[in-house]
């Protein structure tokens, strides 16, 4: 699950704490690329300066601020390709492997027992809890 108070408010003892994050840059280009295969006609430094109006606006607001909660693990993917993230988060998920729970990351499902990404009603490796 992502959100920008899911670790800090909603689940504030989830055994496993993810905070993604990117260069501006980086999301900036990354949202670019997106929009324009979508025929969308936007300019990079439009989207660049809406991320960091945005980001400043989610961190300093007064109710619910963008926090890393303190036992989160910080990832930064801005140089990582989806495959070398997912192949991160399943090494994070590899040290939980004793605990029976999921994590939801991207529209995945992760098992920590036995690291099907599938989802998780369709797991039958492991009784999820």
């Amino acid at each position: 699950m992502d959100g920008r108070d899911i670790g800090t408010k909603v689940f504030p003892d989830a055994r496993l704490k993810l905070f993604v994050t990117a260069k501006a840059e980086i999301r900036a280009q990354r949202r670019f690329d997106e929009l324009t295969v979508k025929g969308e006609r936007v300019t990079f430094d439009e989207i660049l300066q809406n991320l960091n109006e945005r980001d400043d606006h989610d961190t300093n607001r007064e109710i619910n601020p963008l926090l890393q909660a303190e036992d989160a693990v910080l990832i930064d993917n801005s140089v990582l390709s989806i495959q070398d993230q997912n192949d991160l988060i399943d090494n994070l998920i590899n040290t939980k492997n004793n605990e029976k729970t999921t994590i939801r990351f991207f529209n995945l499902t992760f098992c920590f027992m036995c690291l099907c990404k599938i989802p998780r009603d369709s797991c039958n490796r492991l009784e999820i809890r």
